[in-house]
């Protein structure tokens, strides 16, 4: 591997936005991430000074011209900026919708002119293009793009769900602020013929949540990639919800990407972004719940408007990425 190779810097985990663009352009997708981490606000704090340093040793080590990062948060900012300082070379800044559109990260000291002095800032849609603008901002527009999702044909059982056997529809969820979980967890009730199953822990539900989870909901848990990619792919449908305005749910590009039916919240973004391939539902449990019950019923028609747009947004992509690349031309 090539010592200049640039850097794609994730302070989580796995993230499938950073793991595409990565192939995309050819680069090297580092995560930090600790499992202790979660237990609560001083485990965070901890955990980002270790990220920090680590981030920063893996930059200095290395010497990319660029390094890309996934933010928020902002303190991987911070770092980049340190790297930049130290040695001229340049930070591509992602910018998820958590950097730009809450008032946490981006409230941050020098968040904004840290981020002012990106190679390129990158969102996700035209609707938080204009809220970077407000903030100052020229930012370029890179939608998700559509992930290779290799399918092991080795796997046949995931959290115990016979693949191929058990029809189900699948919940990519992470329980963010955003999602209306109760709501989906009153649909699921009421639709009882209809397994859900949702990529996240059971005992990590708010305890308002805990008791309310219906018997036709199976938590998954964490899964790696393989197992999680086999579950997608043999789902019936893929629930993807947000109740923010903006909001380019990661979830429906994997279900584009497999050419299943997708569920999605009906807001200005989503129909901008998906036309009229994907069932829409509003943020309640009646209208969740027959969205759920058409994807089923309806799914090949429904699979085959999925695959539509899947071409139509490959083409976007490379379009899109062209001025990524030449900004790596002009600095390499």
């Amino acid at each position: 591997m090539a010592q200049n190779k640039s850097l794609y810097l994730v302070w989580n985990k796995f993230q499938r936005r950073a793991q595409s663009l990565g192939i995309m352009l050819d680069l090297d997708v580092r995560y930090y991430h600790y499992k202790w981490e979660e237990k609560g606000k001083l485990f965070k704090a901890i955990a980002y000074m270790g990220k920090f340093s680590s981030s920063l040793w893996d930059m200095l080590r290395r010497r990319p011209a660029v390094v890309f990062l996934q933010l928020a948060p902002t303190p991987l900012l911070y770092a980049a900026a340190v790297y930049r300082l130290m040695t001229g070379n340049h930070y591509i800044s992602d910018c998820h919708n958590t950097m730009i559109y809450d008032d946490h990260w981006i409230k941050w000291p020098l968040a904004k002119t840290l981020l002012r002095r990106s190679l390129v800032v990158i969102v996700h849609n035209s609707d938080v293009q204009k809220k970077a603008a407000a903030l100052g901002l020229q930012s370029t527009i890179v939608r998700d793009p559509l992930p290779t999702m290799n399918i092991p044909s080795g796997i046949s059982e995931v959290a115990g769900i016979q693949l191929g056997y058990d029809p189900y529809v699948i919940i990519p969820g992470s329980m963010a602020p955003d999602e209306p979980i109760a709501e989906l967890f009153e649909a699921a009730r009421a639709v009882p013929d209809v397994l859900f199953v949702m990529t996240w822990y059971a005992h990590k539900l708010p305890e308002v949540l805990r008791d309310k989870a219906p018997a036709n909901l199976c938590f998954a848990g964490f899964l790696e990639e393989p197992e999680f990619n086999a579950l997608y792919a043999a789902a019936r449908a893929a629930i993807v919800l947000t109740t923010r305005e903006g909001t380019q749910p990661s979830g429906a590009s994997e279900a584009i990407a497999l050419g299943i039916p997708l569920v999605v919240s009906d807001i200005a973004t989503t129909r901008r972004l998906y036309g009229d391939a994907p069932i829409y539902v509003d943020n309640d449990a009646p209208s969740i719940a027959a969205g759920v019950e058409r994807a089923v019923s309806e799914y090949n028609d429904i699979a085959d408007r999925v695959k539509g747009l899947r071409d139509a947004l490959k083409a976007e992509a490379k379009h899109q990425l062209q001025d990524i690349r030449a900004a790596l031309e002009r600095v390499s």
